[in-house]
């Protein structure tokens, strides 16, 4: 013959089992965790039967089930919205991963700084190379001025703008006679000019020739200008390419005013028209 069951041994299972059962109804109805939803069905159970053999266990209605339900997850603190409803694996993970703040700002920071060293390198090497440029094409108008300065200081120019009027040679008109030099038709008062630097070595009066200028260049030779109206320059005067050194006149033995223009090398005159052709002039 079986013994019989001892009552508080049987409430505990009645109350064990309405527990379990409570829990799945809850973890049902809220979807929170599973030992959560025990944790939180004990104290419902706890709260409103006691386990006590010689009470029966009272009836609850839904309605109140439910009130009791909502009730206790507020007091209790379970948020069935919440992260503490994930597995503890889970939110150390997330945690884990979470960027710092702190540290991405200042890798932020690193790489605006970084680009900002880069660019300003790029605009430094920029600038340098401008500069640099600028100037090597200064040094090169410098030394194309130069050149050019010594070249026209090598060439000759036109003693007067006026056109030719006669040549070098021999004059039919008078007998033969020697012309040595070549004439320019300037009117009276019009520029002579120096055709190429040199010192004054003459300057005044000289026969023939009227008033005249004559002129010794570095290579050693020669030029002479006459029959001016009047001089501007002196003996030991250092005159310069294109310099006005008289004016135009008919002193001396002339026909009328021109400018009488000759070449002399060591001593001796040469035809000054191709003379002035080999040192660039355009005659």
């Amino acid at each position: 013959m079986s013994e019989p069951k001892h009552p508080a041994k049987t409430a505990r299972h009645r109350a064990k089992a309405g527990a379990s059962t409570l829990a799945q109804k809850i973890g049902a109805a809220t979807r929170i965790g599973r030992s959560r939803a025990r944790h939180l069905a004990e104290q419902l159970r706890g709260g409103f039967h006691r386990l006590e053999p010689a009470k029966a266990r009272p009836y609850v209605p839904r309605a109140a089930f439910a009130g009791l339900v909502a009730a206790a997850v507020i007091t209790t603190g379970f948020n069935v919205a919440s992260a503490a409803d994930e597995p503890v694996g889970a939110t150390a993970a997330a945690t884990a991963v979470a960027p710092d703040p702190t540290r991405v700002a200042q890798d932020d920071q690193a790489t605006r700084n970084k680009d900002r060293s880069l660019s300003q390198s790029s605009g430094d090497a920029t600038l340098k190379e401008s500069k640099e440029k600028a100037e090597k094409e200064a040094r090169e108008r410098e030394e194309a001025e130069r050149k050019e300065r010594e070249e026209a200081a090598r060439r000759w120019t036109l003693p007067s703008d006026a056109p030719v009027s006669d040549v070098y040679g021999p004059r039919a008109w008078r007998g033969g006679e020697m012309h040595a030099g070549t004439d320019f038709a300037a009117d009276t008062g019009q520029d002579n000019k120096a055709a190429y630097k040199g010192t004054v070595v003459q300057a005044g009066w000289n026969g023939g020739y009227g008033i005249s200028v004559t002129i010794r260049h570095p290579d050693g030779q020669e030029t002479l200008y006459g029959h001016n109206s009047d001089v501007v320059v002196s003996v030991g005067d250092e005159v310069e390419t294109g310099q006005t050194i008289g004016h135009a006149g008919s002193t001396g033995d002339v026909t009328g005013p021109h400018l009488h223009f000759e070449v002399h090398i060591d001593g001796a005159a040469i035809d000054p028209v191709p003379f002035l052709r080999e040192h660039g002039v355009d005659i």
